[in-house]
């Protein structure tokens, strides 16, 4: 009997854990904690040479002047950025993604710790107890008893412990003395040791029952963690996208300062131009009041120029938070990166399959899945009858000893005692079930039913994201394929905003135009040349969004 007890017992703690393992799944662990890029030029195709724009080798410092007017004649700092680095710095220094990162940290605590359910717990106890009758009778005990609960993957416990207990009685009674006859009171003294090996099995068979049911909340913390991940990549892709697009906006607020102190300059140069004509009696003394008012309205179009700089300025700062550079530093950031200006084609169909492999979005969606999976498990299980098996064994061991005053005293045998476990001369065994039974079950079947519409709406949210993400993608290519039409539209208004000023130069110093005619088509070539840089920005943007719409970030193109 004790042999098959032992068997039993090593049977259950030793049992196997059948729950699923995290690291199986390799592909999405694996998309977690890489960000892949997006090469356009691997998925596109380049629009005829004879279409595209040349590179604008224009990047000369922004004109003194103007700084030292709208910096109140400070001379400030610079500072070289290139993409790469403000990539670099955002990640490195950006305090949202620092706060995000801790997310999948907690994850992972809250995964150890469940994973720890099943981990055996040490016990121990010990007693004394004393009382005392109107007589003078007497009973002391002490017991001490350890024991270890070990939890198997089932559901179930088993409980491993052992007992020692002393007593001490001292017992008193009238008796007859023959001889004399008369009462005599007699005390003896009883002392025993007891000892015991114990076995306690608790097992449902019904609720919470099964290997997946128990490791279900297992499943679940670990698949937080990877929903956690999840949320970081993303957060890490959106970073780098909104550091990129304000990195171009930066280029172009910063390259628009270039082009209204150009403008400055020139509408300068048409009043030096007014006054000499003036002199030579050629025009009247208006031509130079039509001037200076043309260079007092451009000099307030610097002023808006630059604090729409420092505005973006201090956004790309907020983004890369240098160390050295602070957002209330005068500190000038010089954009190093050129734009690209090649035309792209892209092929639709391989971006949205991209973006259906990569977009965090869906892979959470996934994982949510799996989650509610589990949780309709639980559910389910919980909608069962409680059904337990209860089953203990104990092997008992005793030695007493009954001594009479004032005779000798003898002691309990520990030795005994021990012998008497193994000899099976004490055991106890003991099998019951009990069975509790919810009238109606009202609320299990209710979370359960709650449980599968969590489990529908997950499903249906999977269909409205790969819509949503399809509608993103075809815009971003949309608006990419427009802005490519706008810088080849936006130079040939450039080049010939440029011819009309040129012409207009040549009209004014033949008498045949005002200087507000002349200061017009100045304007007009001041737009053209704002409308083709923002035409190349939002090229660039577009290139990001495309990026971004695929859960990747722009790599070389």
């Amino acid at each position: 009997m004790f042999l098959c007890i032992c068997a039993i017992l090593c049977f259950l703690i030793l049992l196997p854990s059948c729950s699923y393992d995290l690291e199986n799944y390799e592909e999405i662990r694996k998309s977690l904690h890489t960000i892949d890029t997006l090469e356009p030029m691997k998925i596109s195709e380049k629009i005829d040479n004879s279409q595209e724009l040349s590179k604008n080798p224009d990047k000369e410092e922004i004109f003194q002047k103007a700084q030292t007017i709208v910096d109140n004649k400070k001379i400030l700092s610079t500072y070289d950025l290139s993409l790469i680095d403000a990539r670099k710095l955002a990640l490195e220094n950006n305090l949202s993604l620092k706060v995000e990162k801790i997310n999948p940290e907690i994850a992972e605590k809250t995964y150890q710790a469940e994973k720890a359910k099943f981990e055996s717990i040490l016990s121990a106890t010990t007693q004394f107890k004393y009382n005392e009758d109107e007589v003078g009778n007497s009973q002391s005990q002490t017991s001490f008893g350890p024991s270890i609960r070990v939890p198997n993957h089932i559901g179930g416990d088993v409980s491993i412990g052992m007992s020692y207990g002393f007593s001490r009685n001292h017992i008193g009674n009238y008796v007859m003395d023959p001889i004399h006859n008369t009462l005599r009171y007699d005390y003896f003294l009883q002392k025993s040791q007891d000892l015991g090996i114990h076995l306690n099995i608790q097992q449902p068979l019904l609720k919470n029952f099964g290997w997946e049911v128990n490791h279900a909340s297992i499943d679940i913390a670990g698949l937080q963690v990877h929903q956690a991940d999840a949320r970081l990549k993303l957060a890490t892709i959106q970073l780098l996208a909104n550091t990129e697009k304000t990195y171009w906006d930066y280029v172009a607020a910063y390259e628009q300062v270039k082009i209204q102190v150009d403008k400055y300059k020139l509408a300068q140069q048409q009043v030096e131009t007014a006054k000499k004509m003036v002199e030579e009696g050629v025009r009247t003394k208006v031509e130079i009041l039509r001037a200076e008012l043309g260079v007092a309205r451009q000099f307030e179009a610097i002023i808006i120029a630059e604090t729409a700089r420092r505005h973006i300025e201090r956004s790309l700062k907020r983004y890369i938070l240098h160390p050295d550079i602070p957002l209330n530093s005068e500190t000038i950031l010089i954009p190093k990166t050129a734009p690209y200006l090649e035309g792209l084609i892209f092929q639709r169909q391989t971006i949205i399959e991209l973006a259906q492999k990569n977009r965090m979005e869906l892979i959470e969606n996934e994982i949510q899945q799996l989650i509610d999976k589990r949780n309709v498990l639980i559910n389910k299980n919980a909608t069962l009858p409680n059904l337990n098996l209860e089953f203990s064994y104990s092997a008992l061991g005793s030695d007493s000893t009954s001594n009479n005053f004032p005779g000798g005293q003898k002691q309990p045998s520990f030795r005994k005692a021990l012998r008497q476990i193994f000899q099976s001369e004490l055991n106890e065994l003991a099998v019951g079930l009990t069975l509790d039974i919810p009238l109606g079950n009202k609320a299990a079947k209710k979370r359960l039913e709650a449980t599968l519409l969590a489990q529908q709406k997950t499903k249906e949210n999977q269909k409205i994201l790969y819509d949503a993400i399809q509608e993103e993608i075809l815009n971003a290519i949309d608006a990419l394929e427009q802005n490519w039409q706008r810088i080849l539209s936006n130079k040939m208004a450039l080049r010939h905003a440029e011819e009309t000023y040129k012409m207009e130069q040549i009209q004014y110093q033949y008498g045949h135009i005002t200087t507000t005619d002349l200061l017009q088509a100045l304007t007009s070539l001041s737009d053209a040349k704002t409308a083709e840089l923002n035409a190349i920005i939002e090229y660039q943007k577009s290139l990001v969004d495309i990026a971004f719409a695929t859960g990747t970030v722009l790599g070389k193109i």
